[in-house]
């Protein structure tokens, strides 16, 4: 847990067949909360009720099964608005796009309430969530940024980029966005990504001499 000014909190649960980070933002004034990327529902929902937290936005940071696998069970309990960037919508209701028919769940999600782009925002309590265009994981992944902390999804991660070969992915466009995304960091950014280590201060160092590096 860390709190992001005295009415915010961050939690960090790790859930799903392949250990994502879901980030759960929560306002302490009204117990109103931003679900970013759940991947297993009832694990998800389980913590929700322990706190009596009301979740007003699930923020899929990209279309992918293992980002959007807790969407149906949470909007079918809490019925929050399903927000995700607009290249990534179909990704919701095509086990194709998603990839869930690759390992013999085809998932459908609920369709997209809210599709995102670029600077436009979600706000919980006082505070403003901006939504940064990150593309190359997938065509519409997003970076969801309020102050100095980052929800970077499948971007970037403490031991390198995120990957590029699945459908979608595009290794120019990753580079591109990291190096646009690296522009906004500053020494106490503070950096949630979709897997592997949360909140670690400038954790992309090593990464980004990987990409000054790269090639065209």
């Amino acid at each position: 847990m860390r709190n992001l000014n005295a009415s915010f909190r961050i939690d960090t649960i790790l859930n799903g067949e392949i250990d994502t980070n879901t980030h759960i933002i929560s306002n302490t004034p009204d117990n109103t909360c931003i679900v970013i990327d759940p991947a297993d529902g009832k694990a998800i929902s389980k913590y929700l009720d322990e706190r009596e937290l009301t979740v007003k936005y699930i923020v899929n940071t990209h279309g992918h099964f293992d980002h959007i696998s807790g969407n149906k069970f949470l909007k079918e309990k809490y019925n929050p608005l399903i927000c995700i960037g607009a290249e990534d919508a179909e990704y919701l209701t095509s086990p194709a796009l998603n990839m869930s028919e690759f390992v013999g769940i085809s998932y459908v999600s609920p369709k997209s309430d809210i599709v995102l782009k670029n600077n436009d925002h979600l706000e919980l309590g006082e505070n403003r969530f901006f939504v940064k265009e990150t593309p190359g994981h997938t065509p519409g992944s997003i970076t969801l940024i309020t102050g100095n902390f980052f929800f970077s999804g499948d971007l970037i991660f403490t031991e390198g980029l995120g990957r590029t070969d699945l459908p979608g992915g595009d290794s120019l466009q990753l580079v591109a966005s990291v190096r646009s995304f690296w522009t906004a960091l500053k020494m106490d950014s503070m950096i949630y990504p979709g897997h592997g280590e949360c909140g670690k201060k400038l954790l992309f160092e090593n990464s980004m001499k990987k990409i000054f590096l790269y090639r065209y």
